[in-house]
């Protein structure tokens, strides 16, 4: 159970990247329930083990540190900003710029922004995002189209019509090409094109 996890993430004799891993995955599960501030103080004491503790995955810290400004981001996307730009500057100096870790900080930035209405900030964070990816794995990946997708919706809710028909064209393409037709994440793609080209004014005939 939650309780019985918590308890189990608490004693001394648990190494603190295990005890890291298990707040991240109660935050996990608080989060799904929809107890924000349960889900919020697990990542904090996550954050103190991450800051003061020994022997902790990289890995884990920064996906905590992103795991953070995204929750704050339901609450108060303010603060969330400035954990984003935290999360962003922790892994630009751990893993470097063109990193899957950066890659996420752009998308959960982009999303924060969207959220305070920075139209023009948030489409920057996505193209980020899309430059990352191309960066790390060439125009044919799926990472690739993933972020053209949600370069797509960023670009349709702020109102950019023909660029967001253009980015879920490429993500449609793409994914078509490595995954086929059928694939899941291919007519995910597909309905968030058609959707772009309804915002356009576009229509199937």
């Amino acid at each position: 159970s939650l309780h019985e996890a918590n308890i189990d993430q608490q004693r001394k004799d648990v190494p603190d990247a295990i005890r890291l891993r298990s707040l991240i995955g109660l935050s996990n599960i608080a989060e799904r329930r929809g107890t924000i501030p349960v889900a919020q103080a697990y990542l904090a004491q996550g954050l103190a083990i991450a800051t003061s503790g020994t022997g902790v995955d990289p890995l884990d810290v920064s996906e905590l540190r992103r795991r953070r400004s995204a929750i704050e981001g339901l609450a108060n996307p303010v603060a969330a900003e400035r954990l984003a730009r935290e999360a962003l500057a922790h892994d630009l100096a751990e893993f470097g710029e063109n990193s899957q870790q950066m890659l996420d900080d752009w998308d959960t930035l982009s999303d924060i922004l969207r959220s305070l209405s920075r139209d023009d900030e948030a489409k920057a964070a996505a193209r980020k995002a899309v430059a990352v990816a191309r960066a790390m794995h060439g125009s044919e990946h799926s990472s690739v189209a993933s972020m053209l997708d949600s370069l797509g919706v960023v670009l349709r809710v702020t109102g950019d019509y023909p660029a967001a028909v253009s980015a879920h064209e490429e993500a449609l393409a793409i994914s078509t090409r490595i995954k086929g037709a059928d694939h899941p994440d291919t007519l995910q793609y597909q309905s968030n094109l058609l959707v772009a080209m309804q915002s356009n004014g576009q229509y199937l005939q």
